[in-house]
């Protein structure tokens, strides 16, 4: 059995929020994997890379999130339970 908690407006999926997490991306073979600093330029990189093919932050989220139902979906063997909270 999987049970989806939460499944409510804006808590589940979550809304998007801008964290400053683009800046943390490195690229393989980067020294910052492996906690030393950034020797690539990847931050340059990532904020190169075409708009339509990474797609906004926003888009990014809604992928993840779409991610996570398919996972739990997926999974359930016999029973799928979506859990709200009014």
């Amino acid at each position: 059995d999987v049970y989806v908690p939460y499944l409510n407006e804006e808590y589940l999926p979550t809304s998007c929020r801008d964290d400053g997490a683009k800046n943390s991306r490195h690229v393989s073979g980067c020294d910052a994997l492996h906690g030393g600093r950034c020797d690539k330029k990847c931050a340059a990189y990532f904020a190169s890379l075409a708009e339509k093919e990474r797609g906004g932050p926003e888009e990014r989220h809604l992928n993840g999130e779409r991610r996570l139902a398919h996972v739990a979906a997926t999974r359930a063997k016999e029973k799928l339970v979506f859990l709200s909270v009014d």
